[in-house]
């Protein structure tokens, strides 16, 4: 108190009007000729401002003004030290700053919310952004590399000048139930594909699903059919690990069942619902065998995409002029891609299809979805093997196993749905 009395009576003598603010201080008004200076409020609280002695709170506008607005307010604390001007635009000034570094502080966080780590940009779940035909894109670094495929119409199975065709490519020695198998690609139907689709660009192969079963721990419990000299058997310690040959993290992953396709599948549906930001909407799935045969085309009517003839070094086939030929898989790249950027449609491994099997197309769906009516005992499988004949390479040819059964020839593709 001793030391506030000597504070105000030194301001009286200065020809200072004195104040005492709410927070205990001395307030002084002098006058302009004193200071030369135009007066500004305290930002401090009463007792200084942010970056003063002794300050440490927001600003507050001070109990009274008494003087007029050409004069400037000197603020001393009631401990006695040194006074601090203050001025008006300098406080606009640091109020301008703050504003600027809340603004740069907000698109920062919106550029974390974007771009994810590694700086690759992924979308929002929910967005509806429609993907170019042709594009791909992984969902993850474990997920199947997916390609964008159009919407469209297309003419699926076959006509009779197709059966006429191919019956007369086929060896003398085929069976009577190989050539009577041709007949379940009648009758020839319109079916349009309305929404555009992703599907995977190759064929699942072992790395990938050596990923799946890491990450669950799956164990893959039955029988395997494998290929033996030209013989197939089935053999308990056969396996997606032990196919009977040599393969690659590259191959396709064979001695799957329907089943086992399934599980994959969701496991990866999985992974999308464990991650919040995707590069892409939907659900993963097993391909419909008209999504399929509209793939596989990739927008042609011959018996291949490459044309009608087998040709040499455009599969993995008996007879199709690979060095794999009747031996083994090959690697999923090994070969060029159909127009739609797929590989392996035709040849390598069969691909599981969701679809249940019926023995014509008389009441398939129209719009490119799965078949679920029919024989469900029997899953559709497409797109032949290593070890088939070429004839069997056709985009039209169709063939079933059960879905609780694997073989060496056997994998599988996933199709994803999209926005």
């Amino acid at each position: 108190m001793e030391n506030e009395a000597l504070q105000t009576r030194s301001l009286r003598k200065a020809g200072a009007a004195t104040k005492i603010s709410s927070q205990g201080c001395a307030v002084s008004v002098v006058p302009k000729t004193s200071i030369g200076r135009e007066a500004a409020d305290d930002p401090g609280g009463g007792c200084g401002f942010k970056g003063s002695v002794g300050a440490s709170r927001h600003w507050r506008r001070p109990p009274q003004r008494t003087s007029a607005s050409s004069d400037e307010f000197i603020l001393r604390k009631g401990n006695g030290e040194l006074p601090s001007v203050i001025e008006k635009d300098r406080f606009d000034s640091q109020s301008a700053d703050r504003r600027k570094s809340t603004l740069l502080m907000f698109i920062l966080l919106i550029a974390v919310l974007i771009f994810a780590p590694g700086g690759e940009a992924v979308a929002d779940p929910e967005a509806k952004t429609v993907m170019p035909a042709g594009q791909t894109f992984r969902d993850c670094p474990d997920c199947p590399e997916m390609v964008v495929i159009p919407a469209g119409s297309i003419a699926i199975g076959s006509s009779d000048a197709d059966t006429e065709r191919d019956l007369e490519s086929m060896p003398q020695d085929e069976t009577a139930i190989d050539k009577q198998s041709l007949v379940m690609e009648h009758p020839q139907h319109s079916v349009t594909i309305g929404r555009s689709f992703a599907l995977a660009k190759f064929l699942v192969t072992r790395g990938e699903f050596a990923a799946f079963v890491r990450e669950t721990g799956y164990s893959i419990n039955s029988k395997c059919t494998v290929l033996v000299d030209h013989r197939y058997q089935e053999r308990a310690e056969a396996g997606w690990q032990n196919s009977g040959f040599s393969q690659t993290d590259r191959d396709p992953v064979v001695c799957i069942s329907w089943q086992d396709a399934k599980a994959y599948v969701a496991w990866l549906n999985g992974k999308l619902r464990d991650r919040s930001l995707m590069a892409g909407n939907g659900s993963y799935r097993l391909p419909s065998e008209a999504e399929w045969e509209y793939a596989a085309r990739a927008g042609t009517q011959t018996a291949r995409w490459w044309g009608d003839s087998i040709g040499s070094g455009n599969a993995n086939c008996d007879g199709c002029g690979s060095r794999w030929d009747r031996k083994q898989t090959s690697p999923v790249d090994s070969f060029r891609a159909n127009p739609f950027g797929l590989h392996d449609m035709l040849g390598n491994a069969w691909e599981w299809m969701e679809d249940c099997w019926n023995e014509s197309y008389a009441g398939a769906p129209a719009d490119g979805s799965a078949w679920m009516a029919g024989n469900c005992e029997r899953r559709v499988m497409r797109g032949g093997g290593f070890a088939n004949r070429p004839w069997v390479l056709r985009s039209a040819h169709r063939s079933k196993f059960a879905p609780n059964r694997s073989s060496n020839y056997i994998g599988l593709r996933v199709a994803k749905m999209l926005p």
